[in-house]
């Protein structure tokens, strides 16, 4: 387990419509606001607040404090999906998936993402309730290593 991780690493031409057409949406209803910026060049920083293996396989933890309801049944899975598609943490999920999938991709011998990629859990702490550790509250996304891929040519310049 490693808290507070923190990355940069480079991007080339990247804008904000090239990466909504990468990324995949949230399902049907969810609507997220549209990135309009410009293509940017530099570097991209970040910090991951945790970054944990369970059983060979490594996973991104995010801590969100947002206020979707004023009780645990607004976090559910469509409640925290528009809270998700509402502040663009897809976004912020791919970049961090990409930022551990590098550095197994340089640290781990034999890195296999299939193999060693678990996800990306966000935890929504006003919606957590310790009866159900996997109910209200936390919001799991497994890897897509298809679209994973394309992240990370789309972001070295390539095209998507």
């Amino acid at each position: 387990r490693r808290n507070e991780v923190n990355f940069w690493y480079p991007v080339n031409a990247v804008s904000g419509e090239a990466l909504d057409g990468v990324l995949p949406g949230l399902g049907a209803g969810v609507d997220a606001p549209r990135l309009t910026f410009s293509p940017v060049t530099g570097l991209l920083q970040g910090s991951i607040d945790l970054l944990f293996e369970h059983a060979g396989r490594y996973y991104v933890a995010d801590w969100k404090t947002n206020r979707i309801g004023a009780s645990a049944e607004a976090f559910d899975r469509d409640g925290m999906a528009r809270e998700v598609a509402k502040h663009r943490y897809d976004l912020q999920y791919w970049l961090y998936t990409l930022a551990l999938h590098r550095h197994l991709a340089r640290a781990l011998p034999g890195y296999d993402p299939a193999q060693h990629l678990g996800g990306v859990y966000y935890l929504f702490l006003r919606g957590l309730c310790r009866e159900e550790p996997r109910g209200p509250g936390v919001w799991f996304v497994p890897p897509d290593l298809e679209r994973l891929q394309t992240l990370d040519r789309l972001l070295q310049g390539g095209s998507p």
